[in-house]
């Protein structure tokens, strides 16, 4: 199967960057039931921020954008691809990352800061798999194009120990990673439009156990410190242990997640890597 070998140009309807929210959007979606047999816990798992607004790396190019390396027992996934080819692929090289070491590519959703780089990824390697949510805009201009995508509805195992949240629909339509650890499940999210705290109970949800981490766009930037307060407030009640938040969390918010959570909160950027 052809896997995306032309620009996601052709597969993006917005490609601007996540804006601020004003409100927390709510979400109505069927649960989910969890699996009755024992979750796979990977032996390792490593996540490499690959780009991101920070870093303390002046090597690895800083842009407005996410993508992060998954890597499982081996198995290797690329989370969004950032704002920019040449960047990203920059930012491979760096960190010293073999484009065609990855095997699947999952796209959150369909802003250019999160897909900008999928092209120049492809070129490198041209047949790993897509996963897209489901979107009304990337699916017609998919199906215009003649690109070959693997969809998401429901949550989906990609590798053992690796579920996709499906897709989460609050206007913008998105998907979120959920991973098993020794320690807790990790929740790794692109810009989290369907709610930062929708996610993590759709994460729960798939994954019955507490986060051990949560990583990535809490998209609070347009928030309230009031409501920010809230929504840590609703980690805590839903056993969240550590936060990242970045990207388009917005610095306040940021600022309030890391006094809240102390030691337990980890400062992201380009470069850092996380191991459970």
């Amino acid at each position: 199967m052809r896997r995306l070998p032309v620009l996601l140009l052709l597969l993006i309807v917005a490609l601007t960057a996540c804006g601020p929210a004003e409100s927390i959007p709510e979400v109505t979606e069927a649960p989910v039931t969890p699996s009755p047999t024992p979750l796979f816990t990977a032996d390792q798992t490593t996540i490499t921020l690959v780009y991101d607004n920070t870093t303390a790396n002046p090597d690895l190019i800083v842009e407005w954008g996410f993508a992060a390396l998954i890597n499982v027992d081996g198995r290797s996934i690329l989370f969004d691809t950032g704002l920019d080819g040449p960047a990203l692929m920059n930012n491979l090289a760096v960190l010293g990352i073999d484009p065609l070491s990855i095997e699947m590519v999952v796209i959150s959703h369909e802003h250019g800061d999160h897909t900008g780089g999928l092209q120049a990824f492809l070129e490198a390697n041209p047949d790993v798999d897509v996963f897209v949510p489901i979107s009304d805009e990337i699916l017609a201009a998919a199906e215009e194009a003649q690109i070959n995508v693997i969809p998401l509805q429901d949550p989906l195992e990609l590798v053992p120990g690796v579920y996709s949240t499906g897709t989460l629909d609050s206007g913008i339509p998105e998907q979120s990673l959920v991973i098993s650890t020794a320690e807790g499940s990790i929740v790794i999210t692109g810009c989290a439009h369907p709610g930062i705290v929708a996610i993590v109970q759709r994460a729960i949800e798939i994954m019955p156990v507490e986060p051990a981490l949560v990583l990535g766009g809490f998209h609070l930037g347009g928030y309230s410190s009031g409501t920010v307060r809230t929504i840590i407030e609703e980690f805590r009640n839903l056993g969240v242990q550590r936060v990242s938040p970045t990207h388009c969390t917005g610095e306040e918010a940021i600022a309030a997640f890391a006094e809240a959570y102390g030691q337990n909160y980890i400062a992201g950027g380009a470069g850092v890597v996380y191991s459970y």
